[in-house]
Parts: C-alpha cells; structure tokens; sequence
C-alpha cells in the first residue's frame, strides 16, 4: 500500500485520517480523507479490519500518531484499558488521489524486516523503524549524497541532483522503489527521468531524533462504557456509539 509515499501533512482528527496525496501524474495534490471508523473494529482490546466502530471504544485523549503508525489504547471486555497499534501504510493506499482501505495488508517487500514505511522530503529520504513489539524508531538518508544530475538523467555516485531537479516524488511498485523527477538538461528544458533506489540504501539510514508525536485533538473525559462491535448499530453512530453526546467544557456539543 504504502500511501504515505506519495502522501503529505499526514494527520488524524477524531478518526479521521486525512492527507494531501499525489496523483499518478506526479504533479497534482489534492485533499484527501477517510473514516477510518468505518475500517476498524475492536475486538477485546485489538483492532480489527472486519469490522468498524474502534473509536467509540478508545480511551480518550491517548490516540496518537506516529508517521503512518496509529498507537491508541482500546477497552477490553473487561472494561481495562489496552494498548493498540496499527502501521495505516499497510492497510491505506493512494489511488490516483483517493485513500482506500484494504483489509489485507500490503506490506512492500524493501519494508520487511526493520523498515516499515518509507517518505521523502526534498531530497531525503525518512524511514520508520518498526519493531515486532510495535515500537517506532525514526531515520533519515539525504538521496543527494548518492546522485547525482547528468544531461537530465540521475547518475549513481554523484551529488546533488535536487539542484537541478523539480517534481521529486517516490514510486512503489512491488518490491522496489524508484526515485522519480524533472531534471535539468543541457539545453535548459525539465525532462522526466526516474532511477530504482537500491535496497541497500534503503535500509543503510542514519537514526535520528523521534519527531514530535501528533496527538489527535480530542476531549478529556470519564471513560466510555464499552460497547462491543456487536453492540455497535446505525443507532448509536448518530452519536457516535455513546450513550448521549460528549460535550466540550461550554457544554456544547463535541464534534469527533
């Protein structure tokens, strides 16, 4: 799936994921949302792709998001509280502007093992390190330390090809990962050009500090009753699967 690359400003608000994502022609942005209350379930304190309703049943004010990796704690049967994760990149795609959920996961053959997902920004290339456990560990390697621009065509073990390039962009397709872009030719005019960045260098990355997590804006409360997916009906959405409506500190309705 991997939508991140070929998505920017990532974020979540209530459970909505929402995004600007790229077209195939590699030039246009638009706006993009999804419900993923609509995609995923709870089923005793884990999430579930058969389903929908999770977010009627997460703790609030502990959904975060790290990258594409969405951490939030969920109400077991029991009514305990119990951390849940989910990497959206292997259930989310692009398709040509529109994020789609897929309930089997996806997960690109260069992002198994250590790396879980992949985004450029400019030249650099940021992987998340995501551990069998769930913890995430972010990195980094600048792309502009490994090509270089030649007549309009990336060459290997040069520099600095985003000096003269525009329309940087990356492009999965199964088990590889190409770095596309317009370069600057001899003669001054942009031509397409794209080179398949190897897998040694996707997964040579330079650690660097976790960026700062995004906390979903949401209202600080007593608990929820659980309510299982069984227990989740048309009715209860209308007030998103609360007894009566949660209200912010005015006393007014909350808006999830």
């Amino acid at each position: 799936m991997s939508f991140s690359l070929s998505s920017k400003d990532i974020r979540l608000e209530g459970s909505k994921l929402i995004a600007w994502c790229q077209r195939r022609d590699c030039k246009t942005w638009v706006f993009c949302t999804i419900d993923l209350n609509h995609c995923l379930g709870n089923t005793d304190g884990k999430f579930d792709v058969e389903s929908g309703g999770w977010h009627q049943s997460a703790v609030r004010g502990k959904t975060v998001l790290y990258g594409t990796v969405l951490r939030t704690y969920l109400y077991t049967r029991g009514k305990q509280e119990e951390e849940a994760w989910l990497d959206l990149d292997h259930h989310v795609a692009n398709v040509d502007g529109v994020l789609t959920f897929h309930k089997e996961a996806k997960i690109p053959e260069v992002s198994k093992g250590p790396l879980s997902l992949f985004t450029l920004s400019g030249s650099v290339l940021k992987a998340v390190r995501v551990e069998e456990d769930g913890k995430s560990h972010f990195s980094e390697r600048d792309l502009d330390s490994y090509y270089g621009n030649q007549d309009g065509h990336f060459v290997p073990d040069q520099v600095h090809f985003s000096r003269s390039a525009r329309n940087v962009c990356l492009k999965v397709d199964g088990s590889s990962v190409t770095l596309c872009a317009e370069l600057l030719d001899r003669s001054g005019e942009y031509r397409s050009a794209s080179v398949d960045v190897p897998i040694s260098i996707l997964r040579e990355v330079k650690k660097v500090p976790e960026p700062e997590v995004r906390k979903v804006r949401e209202v600080e409360e007593a608990p929820p009753p659980y309510k299982s997916n069984a227990e989740f009906d048309d009715s209860d959405s209308e007030n998103g699967g609360w007894a009566t409506p949660p209200t912010t500190t005015d006393g007014s309705e909350f808006e999830g």
